[in-house]
């Protein structure tokens, strides 16, 4: 049997809109640029998805893309203060 490898931090998921807009009225932010936002964090995975909510349909309004970063729970305060919020799907 062999154990899995045991990690000092745990992680966490953390959120932000990608600000596109229905109808293609505004383009979103790929999660390679706005990953900058969290310069010296350490991000494990990135990924660009639904938010899984309803969303109006209207356009120019929110599309409900969101962009999802895997962080150390440790700097889940940092990253909620650069505007992320916790991601919980």
């Amino acid at each position: 049997m062999s154990e899995e490898p045991k990690t000092s931090d745990s992680r966490v998921f953390v959120y932000k809109p990608d600000g596109s807009l229905q109808c293609g009225m505004g383009k979103g932010i790929p999660p390679e640029e706005m990953e900058k936002e969290l310069e010296g964090i350490k991000v494990y995975s990135r990924e660009n998805r639904p938010d899984g909510k309803m969303h109006i349909q209207v356009c120019g309004s929110p599309t409900g893309q969101v962009n999802v970063y895997e962080i150390p729970a440790s700097s889940l305060k940092e990253a909620e203060k650069r505007g992320f919020k916790k991601f919980e799907p």
